[in-house]
């Protein structure tokens, strides 16, 4: 059978509260990591054991996916169901004030952290130091892509019991190190991180949701870069839309596309309202077109052929085709060819000499 050892349990007893019994516990056909306790019956000794490794093993089976899904799960989890607590009770420090009582400090976090990994099969360690002065406990782990990330579920947890953040989440140490958290280097805590690794991994680095949301949301009214064609675009993330407000730099043809991607988004290119002079002869507007702005194409005198795939199309500003080529041909769908010459002929200022063709 495989065992696992907690680096340095005795010490970390020693090093974080009194000194208790420590003990192997057997879980699943294999030996997981101790769980010391104050001195107790034997009795109160099993009866303690089994009870926290029945909850920290519902959670752990529970927990889906490949490590770092796993590991997000488990950080998550500890941050639901424990609120931080140091008033010098010894189930603080351990994995039963997580999963049987519900309050723990930084030890008693990072060693229920590790115990879930263990019989997970997720290699983890702990490691000791200080952040901002005090003494403070954290984890290590081991992902899929073989390098190591740090965690410091303590520091993530808000202190309620109900939200987590992020911020100490599979991150480097470089990382961990500006944020705070620096290895001790007394001879105590150089003993316990005997072996633990530096964390380099950025692969499976995590991006909270929320917070990449509002970074989205601030974007409003941003002028972006198509990255393929180089087109511009002015976003509008309230609606998820955008238009066109620049074609790419020297080219002569160009289709308005569908939609645009803007950091997982994806943005309905419903407008047109191009605002500098270009080159462009022939021009394909797309579907999700509803609205050419005022003077749109004042400056594209070289324009000439313009094919409207769009069938939503409703406004169409004032000269916004003064301008362009008086050979223009202009392509419509055959179900709006009345509508749109209609609307093309009454003030966009197309010219007089441009023919109108359906498809």
């Amino acid at each position: 059978m495989k065992k696992r050892i907690l680096t340095g349990l005795m010490a970390v007893v020693t090093a974080f509260t009194v000194a208790a019994p420590i003990w192997g516990i057997k879980a699943e056909a294999k030996y997981v990591t101790s769980i010391p306790l104050y001195p107790c019956s034997a009795a109160q000794e099993a009866d303690l054991t089994n009870r926290t490794l029945a909850v920290a093993n519902s959670i752990a089976s529970s927990a889906t996916g490949e490590a770092n899904e796993k590991v997000k799960y488990f950080h998550d989890k500890i941050c639901e169901i424990t609120t931080y607590s140091n008033t010098g009770n010894y189930d603080e420090a351990y994995p039963t004030g997580v999963f049987l009582y519900g309050k723990a400090k930084c030890i008693g976090y990072s060693s229920a952290f590790k115990l879930l990994c263990d019989i997970s099969d997720i290699p983890c360690m702990e490691v000791f130091g200080n952040i901002r002065s005090e003494g403070h406990a954290w984890n290590i782990v081991q992902l899929q892509d073989g390098q190591w990330y740090e965690v410091d579920v303590t520091n993530d947890d808000d202190r309620n019991g109900q939200v987590c953040t992020y911020d100490y989440f599979l991150v480097t140490t470089e990382q961990i190190s500006k944020l705070g958290n620096t290895r001790g280097n007394s001879r105590l805590d150089t003993q316990l991180n005997t072996g633990v690794p530096i964390a380099y991994g950025t692969k499976y680095a995590y991006e909270d949701p929320n917070v990449k949301e509002e970074d989205y949301q601030k974007d409003n009214h941003l002028v972006i870069s198509d990255k393929e064609t180089k087109a511009q675009f002015a976003i509008n993330t309230k609606e998820d839309t955008c238009q066109l407000i620049r074609f790419p730099k020297k080219v002569t043809k160009y289709i308005v596309p569908d939609t645009i991607t803007y950091k997982e988004h994806v943005l309905t290119v419903n407008g047109i309202s191009i605002d500098s002079p270009s080159k462009i002869k022939e021009l394909i507007i797309g579907n999700n077109i509803k609205r050419i702005y005022a003077e749109s194409f004042t400056k594209c005198k070289y324009l000439k052929k313009i094919t409207i795939k769009s069938e939503i199309l409703n406004s169409i500003g004032k000269n916004a085709f003064k301008g362009i080529s008086n050979k223009a041909v202009i392509m419509m769908p055959k179900n709006k060819f009345k509508e749109y010459k209609k609307i093309l002929t009454k003030k966009s200022g197309i010219p007089k000499t441009a023919k109108y063709k359906k498809f």
